[in-house]
């Protein structure tokens, strides 16, 4: 794989999920993986406190596209898999809809991440207080004691802001850290990333799923 494979692509993602919007209220499953693709090097940049994550974001990905391939038009768009699966019934018949949940919840934490990450650059915020307090709102909510325990503690092993913002933002070592570059990809994202997720959001909660185990 190369470099540029490797790096990560912020203003792709948006791009990505831009595309995936499918009328006013579904989202396009294929465009959706794709950019989860690209969003698990996140997990990776943030190092091994949060691999548990991204092994758990990778397998999740592969199951979701085993089933769109397997029936793309069952699986072609979220409302419609959500539709297939539950069918006559008040949860899921296969996995699909439990699998994209927890790539859902995933989605939460990164947005409050990056979030935290434009709003840390201009207010000085540490990188640890970053990551928990998006931790905190989010994935906390469905980890047991031990897993949020060991990443309150983790997070102060976390490489400096500065570091992670150059390679989440894709800026030389021999450039100032552009404050508008920053503000506007990540508003941008964002934007097109909340809509994604809340339509899912509204989705589940509409056939009372969001707490499937």
């Amino acid at each position: 794989m190369d470099e540029d494979n490797k790096s990560f692509d912020l203003t792709r993602v948006t791009k990505i999920f831009t595309d995936s919007l499918k009328d006013e209220t579904d989202v396009f499953l294929k465009q959706y993986l794709n950019a989860y693709e690209e969003l698990s090097k996140i997990f990776t940049m943030l190092g091994r406190i949060f691999g548990f994550v991204e092994s758990d974001v990778v397998n999740k990905l592969n199951i979701l596209s085993t089933c769109l391939e397997n029936k793309p038009e069952n699986y072609n768009a979220v409302l419609t898999m959500i539709q297939y699966e539950c069918s006559g019934n008040n949860k899921p018949l296969d996995q699909g809809s439990r699998t994209l949940l927890r790539l859902h919840r995933a989605l939460d934490f990164i947005i409050k991440f990056v979030n935290g990450l434009m709003e840390g650059h201009c207010s000085g915020i540490s990188i640890h207080e970053i990551v928990k307090k998006a931790y905190d709102e989010t994935l906390a909510n469905f980890h047991g004691f031990i897993i949020r325990k060991s990443v309150g503690l983790a997070v102060y092993g976390l490489p400096d802001r500065e570091q992670i913002l150059r390679r989440f933002f894709k800026i030389p070592e021999s450039e100032e850290i552009p404050t508008e570059k920053i503000i506007n990809e990540a508003e941008e994202f964002h934007s097109v990333a909340n809509e994604v997720y809340s339509r899912i959001q509204i989705a589940y909660e509409t056939r009372n799923l969001l707490n499937l185990p």
